[in-house]
């Protein structure tokens, strides 16, 4: 599937922004606590955590969302444990939401659940021939409603049709990935997993700095 090129231009001004924001992260800042109540009441964002602990949530959504593929589509043992280990993922983000946005954020780790069952679907449909299409409206639905959630959350900082370009990508990129694994294209394989790499962690990013401008850094 196919992202149209002003979609595509757009994702990499998104993802120049955010690496152009990568100074906030660098050097060797101080990690205190994840969150600082302080006098206000106010929750505040410690920079770093938030943005490493993001990263690792979505590295470890491709690493495992990778895994089950190989064991789907080319029968390595272990499917029943790596799906496991990709559902603890939702729970690993729920824990890094909560401060913030605490049932919001619980129904965010819910989407995030669906999406990986959903996913999975769409693996096995495409592993036994079905015309999987039938089951992609689901799956990319899951993503809309994701992207509304965040929205809902943080509407200045995730707007509406960035969030959702955002996961349309990753899930074309997930779906894109799939297909060049079934056809036993090896080369497309690599370069679509590495088009998915960098995506996660453009996501990773686009949300840790969305918090941080919301909610503003730990002083």
């Amino acid at each position: 599937m196919q992202i149209q090129s002003r979609t595509r231009s757009a994702l990499l001004m998104i993802g120049a922004a955010l690496l152009a924001c990568s100074p906030l992260w660098a050097g060797t800042a101080p990690a205190p606590q994840l969150m600082d109540l302080g006098d206000t009441g106010l929750v505040k964002v410690n920079p770093q955590i938030l943005h490493d602990g993001m990263r690792k949530v979505y590295v470890d959504q491709i690493l495992w969302t990778r895994m089950v593929t190989l064991s789907v589509l080319d029968g390595v043992n272990g499917k029943e444990v790596y799906v496991d280990r990709l559902m603890e993922n939702y729970e690993a983000c729920e824990e890094l939401l909560v401060p913030y946005y605490g049932d919001g954020a619980e129904k965010f780790g819910g989407l995030l659940e669906e999406h990986v069952t959903l996913t999975v679907k769409v693996l096995e449909a495409i592993k036994a021939g079905q015309v999987f299409a039938s089951i992609l409206p689901s799956w990319y639905d899951n993503g809309d409603r994701l992207a509304a959630l965040m929205t809902e959350l943080n509407p200045k900082y995730w707007p509406d049709w960035e969030s959702r370009m955002v996961w349309r990508k990753y899930l074309d990129s997930t779906l894109e990935n799939a297909l060049a694994r079934l056809k036993g294209d090896w080369k497309s394989d690599v370069q679509t997993y590495d088009v998915l790499h960098l995506h996660a962690l453009a996501m990773a990013d686009y949300m840790s700095l969305g918090m941080q401008r919301q909610f503003g850094p730990i002083k």
